[in-house]
C-alpha cells in the first residue's frame, strides 16, 4: 500500500549491473587506431572466421550497431578490424560512411563505434590511456564528459589533420571492467554534434549490461575505478560564446563506480527475478526522519553533491520567454496521426537547445460502450517511447524516437516483439480498452504502460519513468529496454486515472514520486476534496536495489482562489528536482487558457516524514485540514511561487511537462494528446491539428 510506503519490484527481468556504463557520447575517426593497444585486428574484409570458439565469453561484436540501425550509412569493411582470440580478448572498431545519395545535411560524415574486452580492468586502463595520448598528439582536445563506469573521457576536434578542414569531430571512450566502448562521429558543423553520438554510444552500453547480467566475464586483475578526465568550469565572465578556447584539464575522483564488472554483474544476475518481491526493498524508516537525514546505505556518490549548472545566460529583472517554439513538423504515425502527447520533460545539458521528453500511450479517447464510459485506441499496438528533441532558433525538431522495450529473450503477446503497448496491463485498471467504434475488446498487454513522468539519471543516462495504470515507476535503460518496476505494495488504495510524477536528484542517489492527485482514501468524495498530495522518496544510491527513505506533504492551491471549479480540478502537471531536498513543481488547473499554470519550489528539509501515518486522531491523511495535521505534528513541505506561466501566455490545460536547465532556468511542454479532441458515436477520431509547444523560460534569482 502507498501509504505504508511498501514497494515491490515487478518484473525486474534484467536488473542491470551496479554502475551501468550507458553513454552520453560521441566521437572520431581519423587514420587513428581507435583503442590504441588493442586495435592490432585485420580488415573485416580480409576474415574468413575468427570467431572466438570459447563459449565463456559473448560475441562483443553484436553490442556494435549495424547498418540496419544506421540508415543512410555503410559500413566500410577495409577500415573495420577485427580481433577474436580463443583467451575472451576481443576488439571490434566498425567504421560507416553515408551513403552518397544521402542528403549531407542529415548526420555526419563518418560514425566510428569500438567496443573491446582486455585480459583484465588493468589493462583496459592502460589502454585507455593510450588511446587518450594518441587523439591528443593527433589534434584531439579534451571535453568535459560525466564519470561513467570505471574511467571516462571525452574528446573534441576542429579541422586540421583530425578530422579534415571544415569539419568537427566529438568523442566519448570509458572503461568497465575488461570493457571499453568508444562512439565517435565527424563531419560539417552543421549536421555533426555531440547529441548524435549519445544515441550511438547508449544502445551500444546498454547492450554490454544486458550482456554481463546473464554472462559475467572474470576479471582476473580489477582496476581502481573512479577517475575521470574534466575540464575545469569556464568562468561566466568570459563564457561569451561555445567557440571559446577549452580550459586545462583536471582529474577528479568519484567512489560511486564498482570496483569490478564481475561483481556488479554477478549481483544483478542474482537479483534478477520475475515478479518476485524483494522483501528488504519493504524497509521503512521511522516516522519523524527528517527529509535531509542521509541514506542509510554506507555507499556515497561523492562528498561534494552535484550541484545545477550556474547560468551564463544574460540576467532578466522578471521571468522571461528566451523561446516558445511548436512541433510543427512532427514524425508521421500510422493512419495520419502525429507524433505527440508529450508528459514529463528534462534538459540533456544546460545549453536551453538538447530535451527528452516522453510520450504517454499513445492516441485514445473516450467512447461508450453498453453505457460505461472506456478507452479507445486507434493505433492498439503503438509503442510508448522517449523523444529528443533539439531546438535551434525558432524550430523545434526530432532527434531520435527510442521504443520502450522488454529485455532480450522476452516478447510482448500483443506486438510478438519486444515492445511493449499502451495498453492496459490488467483487468480492472480503471477502464478497458476498445477499438474505436466499440466493436472489439483489444484486452489487456501485461507490460502495458501509461508514461506520464520522466527523471535522467545522471550517473549512467538511464531513465526513472512514472506510469499511469499500476500506478507505478519504471527504471528504464537509456536504449529503452525496461530493467525494473516498482508498484505499491498491495495496491488497495483506490487512485483511478491518476499518474505518478517523478524527479530525481542530482546526484541520483533520490528519485522523487507524486501522484497527480490526492488519494481516493478513504473513499472518492474525500480524495477529490482534499488539497494533501504525497509526495514519496526513494533511496536510489544503488539503483538495482531502491528502498522507502519517506513520505511528505504537498498541498495545492485552494480551487477557487485560483479560479478552479472544483478542487479536484487542480494537478500536479510535473517535478524536477534542483537538489536531495529541494523540488520545482508544476502546478496546474485542467482548463485550456485557464489562469493556473505555476511552478512552485518546495523544499522538504523541515517537512515531517508521515510514512506510517494512516491515522490522523480518526481520519485519513486525504481527508484531515490544515489544523488538523498540524495539530497532530505534521508540516507540510515548504513552498514558494517561482513562475506564473499563465502571464507568460502559456496556457494549456495539459502542463505535463517541466525541465530544470541551469540555475535560472526552466523549460516546459504540454501534451497535446496527438491531436486527439474526442471520437464520435462512429468511431470517426475528431482532431485538434495542434502540436506540442515547447517554452524556455529564465527566472531572475536561481532556483536552487
Amino acid at each position: 500500500m502507498m501509504e505504508k510506503a511498501r514497494l515491490a519490484p515487478f518484473r525486474a527481468r534484467a536488473a542491470r549491473p551496479g554502475q551501468t556504463m550507458t553513454v552520453v557520447a560521441s566521437r572520431m575517426l581519423g587514420a587513428l587506431g581507435l583503442i590504441a593497444t588493442l586495435l592490432i585486428g585485420t580488415p573485416v574484409a580480409a576474415q574468413t572466421n575468427t570467431q572466438s570458439t570459447d563459449p565463456t565469453f559473448p560475441d562483443l561484436r553484436s553490442l556494435v550497431l549495424g547498418v540496419n540501425e544506421l540508415p543512410g550509412y555503410t559500413l566500410d569493411p577495409a577500415r573495420s578490424t577485427l580481433q577474436d582470440r580463443n583467451d575472451g580478448t576481443v576488439s571490434y572498431d566498425a567504421v560507416f560512411t553515408r551513403d552518397s545519395s544521402t542528403d549531407a545535411r542529415s548526420g555526419p560524415a563518418e560514425i566510428r563505434l569500438a567496443v573491446a574486452r582486455t585480459a583484465s580492468g588493468v589493462e583496459s586502463m592502460r589502454a585507455l590511456a593510450a588511446t587518450r595520448e594518441a587523439l591528443a598528439a593527433a589534434g584531439w582536445s579534451l571535453r568535459p564528459v560525466p564519470l561513467l563506469g570505471d574511467e571516462s573521457v571525452g574528446f573534441e576536434a576542429q579541422g586540421g589533420t583530425a578530422v579534415g578542414a571544415g569539419n568537427v569531430g566529438y568523442g566519448y571512450l570509458f572503461r568497465f571492467g575488461r570493457h571499453l566502448i568508444a562512439a565517435f562521429v565527424a563531419g560539417a558543423s552543421g549536421s555533426t554534434s555531440s547529441d548524435q553520438t549519445l544515441g550511438y554510444a547508449v544502445r551500444m552500453s546498454a547492450r554490454l549490461d544486458a550482456s554481463l547480467a546473464t554472462r559475467p566475464v572474470p576479471d582476473p586483475q580489477p582496476a581502481p575505478a573512479g577517475t575521470t578526465l574534466a575540464l575545469a568550469s569556464p568562468d561566466p565572465s568570459t563564457a561569451t560564446s561555445s567557440t571559446a578556447a577549452p580550459a586545462t584539464a583536471t582529474s577528479s575522483t568519484s567512489a560511486t563506480a564498482p570496483t569490478s564488472q564481475q561483481t556488479a554483474a554477478q549481483t544483478a544476475a542474482q537479483q534478477a527475478t520475475t515478479q518476485q518481491t524483494n522483501p528488504q526493498s519493504s524497509s521503512a524508516p521511522q516516522t519523524g526522519q527528517q527529509a535531509n537525514a542521509q541514506p542509510t546505505t554506507t555507499q556515497q556518490t561523492s562528498t561534494q553533491p552535484p550541484q545545477v549548472q550556474a547560468s551564463a545566460r544574460q540576467s532578466v529583472r522578471v521571468p522571461t520567454v528566451l523561446s516558445d517554439v511548436r512541433l510543427d513538423k512532427a514524425p508521421d504515425l500510422e493512419n495520419g496521426f502525429k507524433l505527440g502527447g508529450f508528459s514529463g520533460l528534462v534538459a540533456v545539458d544546460s545549453s536551453g537547445t538538447s530535451f527528452v521528453t516522453l510520450t504517454d500511450r499513445g492516441p485514445n479517447g473516450e467512447i461508450k460502450v453498453n453505457g460505461q464510459a472506456e478507452a479507445a485506441f486507434p493505433l492498439p499496438k503503438f509503442t510508448p517511447r522517449l523523444v529528443r528533441l533539439k531546438l535551434d532558433g525558432d524550430k523545434l525538431t526530432v532527434a531520435e524516437t527510442i521504443l520502450l522495450k522488454l529485455p532480450e529473450g522476452f516478447k510482448d503477446p500483443i506486438t510478438k516483439t519486444r515492445e511493449i503497448t499502451g495498453l492496459p496491463p490488467f483487468q480492472g485498471s480503471g477502464e478497458d480498452a476498445y477499438s474505436p467504434d466499440g466493436k472489439q475488446d483489444l484486452g489487456i498487454d501485461p507490460n502495458g504502460v501509461d508514461t506520464e513522468s520522466l527523471a535522467l539519471d545522471s550517473r549512467d543516462g538511464s531513465f526513472w519513468i512514472g506510469e499511469e495504470y499500476g500506478p507505478s515507476i519504471l527504471h528504464v535503460a537509456s536504449d529503452g529496454t525496461i530493467l525494473m518496476r516498482l508498484v505499491p505494495g498491495g495496491r488497495v488504495i483506490d487512485a483511478p486515472g491518476e499518474n505518478v510524477r517523478s524527479t530525481i536528484s542530482p546526484d541520483g542517489t533520490r528519485v522523487f514520486a507524486m501522484i497527480q492527485s490526492p488519494l481516493l482514501n478513504p473513499d472518492k468524495k474525500s480524495g477529490e476534496d482534499s488539497r494533501n498530495l504525497r509526495i514519496l522518496v526513494l533511496d536510489t544510491t544503488d539503483a538495482t536495489s531502491p528502498k522507502v527513505a519517506g513520505m511528505y506533504l504537498y498541498q495545492t492551491e485552494v480551487a477557487s482562489d485560483v479560479g478552479a471549479k472544483v478542487q479536484d480540478n487542480i494537478k500536479i502537471g510535473d517535478i524536477a528536482a534542483v537538489s536531495r531536498t529541494r523540488i520545482l513543481v508544476a502546478e496546474r488547473d485542467s482548463e485550456d487558457g485557464g489562469t493556473h499554470k505555476k511552478v512552485y519550489t518546495i523544499d522538504l528539509a523541515d517537512a515531517t516524514d508521515v510514512t506510517g501515518r494512516n491515522d490522523i486522531n480518526g481520519k485519513t491523511v486525504e481527508q484531515s485540514s490544515e489544523s488538523e495535521l498540524r495539530a497532530a505534528g505534521i508540516n507540510y513541505v515548504t513552498k514558494s511561487m517561482s513562475v506564473d506561466l499563465a502571464k507568460l501566455g502559456f496556457r494549456p490545460d495539459k502542463f505535463e511537462g517541466l525541465a530544470l536547465v541551469d540555475s535560472t532556468t526552466i523549460a516546459v511542454v504540454n501534451d497535446n494528446d496527438f491531436g486527439v479532441q474526442s471520437i464520435d458515436t462512429h468511431g470517426k477520431v475528431v482532431r485538434t491539428g495542434s502540436p506540442p509547444r515547447l517554452v524556455v523560460i529564465r527566472v531572475p534569482d536561481p532556483l536552487q
